[in-house]
């Protein structure tokens, strides 16, 4: 079984592509979120709100994604570090919480070059469990085969 591996299917990988450049100079999305409330947001806490990844991922350590949320501190931060420790408290135990239901967890560096939002946030991914027999990726041109 392959691991470490996510991607999206081409439409929805374009998708992504075309709104960071829409809105680009619109400010912080997930800012956006805590501002104004929308139908992503599916869970809130004190300090955090639980939302549907809109451009969830369709594969995950070789299997398919069933779900794909996320998890978002309240106020803009870049680095879970940068948290108050109330703050921080809440949002690992939103970690802890979907973890003990079967999702995955994964969150990028502060400073990597593949983060696409600096608003700190973590990803909550639920895999079908159905291990691929086959995967090709190129990302470019961006091309997924499974089987």
């Amino acid at each position: 079984m392959m691991t470490g591996s996510m991607f999206r299917w081409r439409t929805k990988e374009k998708e992504y592509i075309d709104h960071r450049k829409k809105h680009k100079s619109d400010g912080c999305d997930f800012c956006q979120l805590v501002k104004h409330h929308t139908d992503q947001v599916v869970g809130e806490t004190a300090h955090c709100l639980i939302i549907k990844n809109r451009f969830g991922y369709n594969f995950w350590d070789g299997c398919g994604v069933d779900d794909h949320l996320m998890v978002i501190p309240k106020r803009h931060v870049d680095s879970l570090a940068n948290l108050s420790d109330e703050e921080k408290i809440d949002y690992m135990n939103q970690i802890a919480k979907f973890e003990s239901d079967g999702y995955s967890i994964y969150a990028r560096a502060q400073g990597s070059k593949t983060r696409s939002m600096a608003h700190q946030h973590t990803h909550f991914i639920k895999v079908d469990g159905k291990a691929k027999k086959m995967m090709i990726y190129l990302n470019k041109p961006h091309i997924v085969i499974t089987r």
